[in-house]
Parts: structure tokens; C-alpha cells; sequence
């Protein structure tokens, strides 16, 4: 529950659990389902949480979208305040990796909101607040969307590969270094 950033700063611990807490909760709910649907568990739980306009799904997602969103802009407020006081040779922010984080989630409501309309907004899709609210923009010419969705939807991977990509070259290799030293200890 990240303890020691808790005792070292209130204010970066939530604001790097608005970031990161949202990324684990979908993992687990990607990997409880995947777990379910590849056993062949033919529940009603197995088939909601693979089901986008399902109202707990729709919500759940949005949720930790604008968790993520929130902490992504804290992030970026709390660098600009923070510039000029800054401890020399210390990194600064990294701003690229916060903005790619940022992009994938903006893109991913964009999609959202695309989906819910060029599906005439199916029953539970209202639960999904702002992919919901979205959708009423892209409503008016859902023709329109089917040509532009595939693109839109490539525009979202390749910010996810990209930001994938970019980990080893930024601040954000410790997503993957700081569970490994935790683990070897």
C-alpha cells in the first residue's frame, strides 16, 4: 500500500495512488476474468466483467479512468509548483511519460464514447458516466464514426506500445525495477 511513500509525503502518496491504483485494479479485473473465462466458468460474474455495458463494468472503468486522469494532472501541477525549488542533479518530473499516460486515457474515453454510440447506446452503457456523456457528442452522425473508430482505436495502441516502449528509457522503470528489488529481498 506503498507505507513508506505515505510516511515521506500525504500529498505523493495519493497522488501517485490516483495513478497507480487505478492500473492495478484493471489488471486484477482483466486477470479474475481472463482466469474465470479460460476455465470455462460459465457465470453471470465471468460474462459481466467482459461485458463493457455492464453497469458495474462501465462504471468501474470510468472510475479508475478519471483516478488516473486526476492523478496524471496533480502530477503535472505539482512539478510546475514545484520547478523552481528543486534539488539540483535530482531528475526532474518526467513530463513525457505523465503525458503518454495521460493521452491513453483521454483516447481511451474518446473510444469509449465512440463505442456507445455507434452501438445506439446499449442498456447499462449510462452507467459508464463519461463515456456515456461522450457519446452524446458522436451521436449525431454514428455513420460517420465507423470510419474513424478503427483509427482512433490504432491511435490509442500506439500510445500504449509507445509508453511501453518508453519505460526502460524513463523515470517509469521502476514499475518495473522496484518489484523486482522488493522480491529479492
Amino acid at each position: 500500500l506503498q507505507r513508506r511513500l505515505f510516511i515521506r509525503s500525504r500529498v505523493r502518496w495519493a497522488i501517485h495512488g490516483l495513478i497507480f491504483y487505478p492500473f492495478v485494479l484493471r489488471f486484477l479485473w482483466g486477470v479474475s476474468a481472463l482466469i474465470g473465462s479460460a476455465q470455462g466458468v460459465e457465470s453471470h460474474w465471468v460474462r459481466s466483467m467482459l461485458d463493457k455495458n455492464q453497469p458495474l463494468t462501465g462504471f468501474f472503468f470510468d472510475l479508475t479512468g478519471i483516478m488516473l486522469i486526476m492523478g496524471v494532472a496533480l502530477a503535472f501541477w505539482r512539478g510546475a509548483r514545484r520547478r523552481a525549488d528543486r534539488i539540483p542533479g535530482v531528475p526532474g518530473q518526467d513530463r513525457v511519460a505523465l503525458a503518454l499516460v495521460a493521452a491513453i486515457a483521454v483516447v481511451g474515453f474518446v473510444l469509449e464514447g465512440m463505442r456507445i454510440a455507434m452501438t445506439g447506446s446499449p442498456v447499462g452503457s449510462a452507467y459508464a458516466f463519461l463515456g456515456y456523456v461522450i457519446s452524446r457528442i458522436f451521436e449525431a452522425g454514428p455513420s460517420t464514426i465507423t470510419g474513424v473508430y478503427g483509427y482512433v482505436w490504432y491511435l490509442h495502441a500506439v500510445l500504449t506500445g509507445g509508453s511501453i516502449v518508453y519505460i526502460p528509457f524513463s523515470r517509469l522503470l521502476h514499475v518495473i525495477v522496484a518489484p523486482w528489488v522488493l522480491a529479492s529481498r
